[in-house]
């Protein structure tokens, strides 16, 4: 129970300094970390989707597109990643968030399947990516 507690106080308090990175800064990392951009677009998410649920679609959309280049920066750097299983990880999560982002916000079936599966190609059994598949049956 206390390494959860840990844990649990560790996520709060990154995803803390993060979202005060945010909105002070409002800019991408400059950092060769893929973690830092996974990090940094996952918070960029749901201030997305919070502008757009206040009816601001266009804010919304463009702070997704920074969500999507963070993503895609996160994969980039991934691929140097001397630990395959890390690299996998990183770039599993990074294809599926960019598949969320292409069906929910820019209605783009095409590619959302695509980056499901990518996902899927990175982490087998990434639940996910699976769940997202079956919308398209």
């Amino acid at each position: 129970m206390r390494r959860l507690q840990i844990v649990s106080f560790t996520s709060v308090f990154c995803a803390t300094v993060m979202l005060a990175l945010v909105g002070y800064a409002g800019t991408a990392p400059e950092s060769s970390d893929p973690s830092v951009h996974l990090n940094y677009a996952s918070i960029l998410f749901y201030k997305g989707r919070t502008l757009i649920q206040a009816g601001e679609k266009e804010k919304g959309e463009a702070v997704f597109k920074e969500v999507e280049r963070e993503l895609l920066s996160a994969m980039k750097l991934a691929a140097l990643d001397t630990d395959a299983q890390r690299r996998a990880l990183l770039d599993g999560q990074s294809a599926f968030l960019l598949g969320e982002v292409y069906f929910f916000v820019f209605n783009d079936r095409d590619k959302a399947k695509t980056s499901y599966q990518e996902a899927l190609r990175y982490v087998p059994d990434h639940h996910g990516a699976l769940e997202a598949l079956q919308r398209f049956e």
